[in-house]
């Protein structure tokens, strides 16, 4: 009996097993992506196909300006830096806050204060 048991059960084990279904992991691909890029394909085919255009000297003509160095500048005449020099020499010196000479100082501060006073008055006026 014990034997018969053990027989039993390995016969229901490979029943079992031919009656289940097994699940496996798979891939699949879909038929739309198995099939060629017609697009790129020919995408592809005019790029190797493509044959640049040898480069020419003259195709630069219209593009390029042609290099002029530019004119050298002319030497100032000594002449001319002798007498500028000499007006500069004989200039009269002018000193800020002082008056010309030959000229009278008309009292410049005072009347500076003074309009600063009536500038005063007026606005006090206004307001």
């Amino acid at each position: 009996m014990a034997q018969s048991l053990r027989a039993s059960t390995r016969l229901v084990a490979r029943l079992s097993l031919r009656t289940m279904p097994v699940s496996r992991r798979s891939f699949t691909i879909s038929s739309a992506a198995r099939m060629p890029d017609l697009i790129q394909d020919m995408y592809l085919k005019e790029l190797k196909a493509y044959k640049p255009l040898p480069q020419k000297a003259s195709d630069a003509e219209g593009h390029v300006q042609k290099f002029t160095p530019p004119k050298t500048p002319k030497s100032p005449e000594e002449t001319n830096l002798a007498s500028e020099m000499q007006d500069y020499e004989t200039q009269a010196v002018e000193i800020e806050g002082q008056a010309p000479a030959g000229e009278a100082e008309e009292g410049g501060e005072e009347d500076f204060f003074e309009d600063i006073e009536k500038i005063d008055e007026e606005d006090a006026a206004h307001h």
